[in-house]
């Protein structure tokens, strides 16, 4: 196995990990353990695994739209109105990058999108989906 795939299952390790220990703390918060019969049981499973799951897809998803450039605007903005530019004196000043500028510059240093988190949501959600379906049967 190359490096490169050791690492990408290396970070669903970290994020399902991360995901079904959250899951599990908010079930057995609210008392998903103890509880006296399986309905109530998995229904508290469901909230725990869809909590994580929403917050993963959503992370994703915001990655996704960050490594195709749909924030360069607001880091443009502030870089152009930050707090040093008003001080700036005619000895330091220099002339301001254009947005067309700026936006290359960022493409080039950009890292492409990961889904890892997007799909470590999903089957956080499907397992939440999972435990519903054993609420409504149970």
């Amino acid at each position: 196995m190359d490096q490169e795939n050791r690492s990408r299952l290396w970070q669903y390790a970290v994020y399902g990990g991360a995901a079904l220990a959250c899951a599990l703390i908010l079930a057995w918060t609210r008392g998903a353990f103890a509880a006296a019969d399986a309905q109530t049981a998995f229904g508290l499973l469901s909230d725990g695994f869809m909590v994580p799951g929403l917050a993963l897809i959503g992370a994703g998803g915001l990655g996704y739209a960050a490594s195709k450039g749909a924030y360069d605007a607001f880091g443009y903005a502030f870089s152009r109105f930050s707090l040093h530019s008003l001080f700036t004196t005619a000895q330091t000043y220099r002339r301001p990058e254009s947005f067309w500028e700026y936006k290359c510059q960022k493409q080039e240093t950009r890292r492409p999108w990961s889904p890892v988190m997007l799909i470590t949501g999903l089957c956080a959600l499907a397992l939440s989906g999972l435990c519903l379906i054993g609420y409504a049967v149970a």
